[in-house]
């Protein structure tokens, strides 16, 4: 450790380990973990998410033209969008930096959303380009409220016999529909983002074992593996909120949508 400038004899030093990082960072790098961190996070770079969810899809080319996308959609959801307030499911993340990834509480960045949302949009709509994507995105967002708004109602009407009420009779117009279908997409997007991070997180050699199972097979004097594998727990428990959580999005929209009566389909498988 080398110091940039005198430090007088007796005089008490403080050291950082970085304002910024994760418990995984710390054990990583450090050798311990906070019991409270707020930087806790699960992440991904641009590239490891579309790699995961569209391998091979992009060439140089579009996938320069697809991060422009992201960006513009980032820039479509500043801090006060009411998405924030209206959805449990997404959050603004406060960093300036570009911040894919999940909180402690499985809520998704709005940067990780707008990658899901370009990734979808790109992918069914990129040869429709009369079709704003600013616009599109905000009629998603507002789908996406009134879907978990819809779940939020099952709850409350569990038991009431008579749903009709909860389910418009009116055909939705083509934009809606487009919309609601990529909705639909950005749902499945996300439960595969955290299918494949759970699946690539354990060990062939763990066999059926739980990772509590395994923790029981770790000696107490291996602290630094006893927790490696409590932070994988704690993952874990993340990965599944948020998979559960977009799940239950995923069915809710999809009701939405089977409440309309029939419109012609916009061209997306």
């Amino acid at each position: 450790m080398v110091s940039n400038s005198g430090i007088p004899p007796l005089t008490e030093i403080f050291n950082t380990y970085g304002e910024e990082l994760t418990n995984a960072e710390l054990l990583n790098q450090y050798g311990f973990i906070l019991d409270v961190n707020d930087n806790d996070r699960l992440s991904w770079t641009l590239d490891e998410i579309i790699h995961i969810l569209s391998p091979g899809a992009y060439t140089e080319n579009s996938l320069q033209s697809l991060v422009v996308d992201i960006r513009r959609v980032i820039s479509c959801l500043p801090e006060g969008h009411s998405v924030f307030s209206d959805s449990q499911l997404i959050y603004h993340e406060a960093s300036a930096e570009e911040k894919f990834c999940l909180s402690e509480e499985g809520t998704m960045s709005h940067q990780l959303w707008a990658v899901l949302f370009g990734l979808s949009f790109r992918r069914n709509l990129s040869r429709s380009p009369e079709i704003d994507i600013s616009r599109t995105l905000h009629a998603v967002l507002d789908l996406q409220t009134r879907a978990e708004n819809l779940d939020g109602n099952d709850e409350d009407d569990s038991d009431t016999d008579d749903r009709d009420d909860r389910y418009p009779t009116e055909t939705l117009d083509q934009p809606d529909q487009m919309a609601l279908k990529l909705l639909l997409d950005v749902c499945q997007l996300a439960v595969k983002l955290c299918t494949m991070r759970k699946a690539n997180s354990g060990r062939e050699e763990f066999g059926g074992m739980g990772l509590s199972d395994v923790m029981e097979e770790i000696p107490d004097s291996s602290i630094r593996t006893r927790l490696a594998i409590s932070l994988l727990m704690g993952e874990r428990s993340v990965l599944d909120c948020c998979e559960a959580a977009w799940m239950a999005l995923l069915s809710s929209a999809t009701r939405l949508l089977e409440g309309f009566a029939p419109a012609p389909l916009f061209g997306i498988s």
